[in-house]
């Protein structure tokens, strides 16, 4: 990491969700008092909704979001910056997945009030005496970035330039081309580059042999049959063929695709068993929070689990929201040992703690992720 006064002068830190949420609630080793959202909604997507609004904002004495709509998030923050659609500013592509460096450039102008990235962080630079470090354009930004020693783009000859790439558009990472091999892949990350079935490393938390664990929280028979289990039912928040996560919820024709409005989804056997027929109205709820959707029938919905769908906004629901029931894996209720060794691995590998935005072994140890281990219960509502 490197701040415009070098990197050991940087003062930023990367938090675990978990430990966002602890500092907010202890104030330490010091109050966080401002949130500032980017590339995210986490009221909306982010488990456990309760908790964002009733712990955590209201410790906060600013909040401010920036997106190119109005999110769940965005209605909850002080100030909303409209940022720019990809169609309507300048931006890099260079994931190694696609094997090419695009310049996606703007097709139109910015609508309304929007404004590119660039010029929102430049202008608060100058308010707050860092403009001199923000001093460039979206291209010149962009022009930086490909000086890059990563090398994939490094190694394009000839040498990568802004002038080459705004004339050609899309040029090839320097990615050798790569036959088909059935046996790509099978380098693992391990001591002895091959699968483990006892992994050293992995003695000091007991988890050296795969081996299974009870769930925190959704039913088995064991632990209905014991009184343990914290509701009858497995809950799963299934996503829509027709969203992209939480994204085009608010397409008319992605809600008409997607059924109009979201519903729950249990198996005939189990609906029997409470007296719902299809399309009644239900409460599906735990000790976090609830959900009033119509529940439809469906054999494919295995026995003693409900679903409900993913993705839209907590206005297309009558009462509550899907995501009030959901455990956060970013939370200390979750986090154990074994997690804690996963953070203690990742540093090691790259140098630098999980934290919000780095996901894969981030997200299993406690950077923001759901865990499906979440138990419900169910009850019709009487019209």
């Amino acid at each position: 990491m490197r701040g415009p006064c070098g990197e050991s002068n940087y003062k930023g830190k990367l938090l675990r969700q978990a430990e966002f949420i602890e500092q907010v609630k202890t104030q330490e080793p010091y109050p966080i008092k401002a949130f500032w959202v980017i590339a995210g909604n986490p009221v909306h997507n982010c488990p456990n909704r309760g908790l964002w609004l009733n712990e955590i904002f209201p410790q906060m004495e600013l909040i401010v979001d920036i997106d190119i709509w109005m999110t769940d998030t965005g209605e909850y923050a002080d100030y909303v910056l409209p940022d720019c659609m990809p169609f309507e500013r300048y931006e890099l592509v260079a994931s190694a997945a696609y094997n090419h460096v695009v310049l996606q450039e703007p097709a139109i102008e910015p609508v309304g009030e929007a404004k590119d990235p660039t010029f929102v962080y430049s202008e608060l630079a100058k308010r707050v005496g860092l403009g001199e470090y923000f001093d460039k354009t979206a291209e010149e930004w962009i022009e930086v970035r490909l000086q890059t020693k990563w090398p994939m783009i490094a190694g394009i000859q000839p040498p990568l330039t802004y002038e080459r790439l705004k004339k050609e558009k899309m040029v090839r990472a320097a990615t050798p081309p790569v036959n088909w091999d059935p046996f790509l892949g099978m380098s693992f990350d391990t001591p002895h580059k091959r699968m483990e079935f006892y992994a050293e490393k992995l003695v000091p938390v007991d988890d050296q042999l795969a081996k299974y664990l009870p769930p925190l929280e959704a039913p088995t028979p064991m632990s209905l049959g014991d009184g343990t289990a914290k509701g009858k039912y497995h809950f799963f928040s299934g996503r829509q063929r027709f969203f992209m996560q939480s994204m085009f919820t608010d397409d008319p024709v992605m809600r008409d695709l997607s059924g109009g409005k979201p519903t729950g989804r249990m198996n005939p056997a189990d609906a029997a068993k409470e007296g719902i027929k299809d399309g009644d109205k239900v409460e599906v709820y735990n000790h976090r929070g609830h959900v009033v959707i119509e529940m439809k029938l469906d054999q494919v919905i295995p026995p003693g689990t409900v679903q409900v769908w993913f993705g839209w906004r907590h206005e297309a629901f009558e009462e509550g929201m899907y995501s009030e029931l959901i455990i956060p894996l970013g939370s200390y209720e979750t986090i154990d040992d074994r997690a804690e060794n996963w953070v203690k691995c990742t540093e090691e590998v790259n140098g630098y703690q999980p934290g919000f935005g780095t996901g894969g072994i981030g997200g299993m140890a406690g950077a923001w992720d759901t865990i499906w281990d979440c138990a419900c219960d169910i009850r019709k509502v009487e019209a």
